[in-house]
């Protein structure tokens, strides 16, 4: 009810100053409207609430959700290329069904630290603090001038979000837990530990990712509250965002999306090593931010597919795409 309120109050003033302005092509109305109407940044994130049961979480845009943290692997080989794409990507999954692998360079490392510290006889941590505290200082640019690669913590998560609306999920619930099941264990044989991420773990993701310049430490005690949405917990109140055309600037701290057109065509795995991170301090290349490397597939639909095979058909041979030329 409320948002219809705000929806109309929008309409009106947007009908308002168009009243007074000459009739021109563009984007100046809109351009107006972003002045003075601001979109909360919580109204892009999704998550509302969560099904303990299932582990499911509820979606603003009517969709549900499946999230795990996976430890990230040393490498990847064929055993595990195979297993996602047998049980994941080929899987009889519904039209617009969401598939991502995140993979997230933070540059929070205390956890770590501590628990390093923590590890050691209380005689000898002062000596150990004194060790943790030389890392600390040289999060952004190496421990040494000849290394200076970021230090990071990586955190790889993997997301499942199907078009499935409240009263469908009931309806499929039994479905859905061996979905889940199946899920797991996929990806248990692609080599990962995964760990279903629960809405208190989403609420403190959150907070590092849109308060980067709120203490850190703070998020290991955030909680869930199940009377609230999820995504009105994670950015904190006096957090300052601003929206651009071509960047975002949250909490003092500039963000922007490259685009698959950003990216060379073929990438080997050696340069995809240096640019999310290489021990050897390739400047030229590496990524030297916190970053997030996501890959998304999108099911198509029936009539998507058919566009793709009538446009592939429509194509000379020596041009046609490999993956959707007709085996014989």
């Amino acid at each position: 009810m409320k948002g219809n309120y705000f929806t109309r109050i929008k309409i009106f003033f947007r009908n308002f100053i168009e009243s007074f302005l000459p009739e021109v092509d563009g984007l100046e109305v809109e351009a107006l409207e972003r002045l003075h109407v601001k979109n909360p940044l919580s109204n892009f994130i999704l998550p509302q609430s969560f099904d303990p049961d299932l582990g499911f979480f509820f979606c603003a845009d009517n969709t549900v959700g499946l999230m795990y943290e996976l430890p990230p692997l040393t490498a990847a080989g064929e055993k595990t290329v195979q297993a996602l794409r047998d049980g994941i990507y080929k899987a009889d999954l519904p039209e617009d069904t969401l598939i991502q692998f995140i993979l997230w360079g933070s540059e929070y490392i205390e956890p770590f630290l501590q628990s390093y510290v923590s590890m050691r006889p209380e005689e000898k941590r002062w000596f150990v603090e004194r060790y943790a505290d030389f890392y600390r200082k040289h999060i952004w640019n190496g421990p040494f001038p000849e290394w200076l690669c970021p230090l990071r913590n990586f955190r790889l998560f993997f997301v499942l979000k199907l078009p499935y609306s409240l009263n469908q999920y009931q309806k499929k619930k039994e479905e859905l837990y061996h979905l889940r099941e199946r899920i797991f264990s996929t990806l248990k044989a692609a080599g990962f530990t995964p760990y279903r991420v629960k809405p208190r773990q989403l609420i403190q993701i959150y907070y590092l990712i849109f308060n980067p310049n709120h203490d850190k430490n703070r998020s290991e005690s955030l909680h869930y509250d199940p009377a609230q949405e999820i995504r009105k917990q994670c950015i904190m109140g006096d957090t300052v965002i601003e929206q651009d055309d071509d960047y975002i600037r949250v909490d003092g701290v500039y963000g922007k999306a490259l685009t698959v057109q950003a990216y060379p065509k073929e990438i080997d795995i050696g340069r995809a090593r240096n640019l999310v991170g290489n021990i050897m301090g390739n400047d030229a290349e590496q990524i030297n931010t916190p970053f997030f490397l996501t890959l998304c597939a999108r099911r198509a639909t029936e009539m998507e597919k058919r566009r793709i095979y009538a446009k592939e058909a429509a194509t000379p041979k020596a041009k046609k795409i490999s993956s959707f030329s007709k085996k014989h």
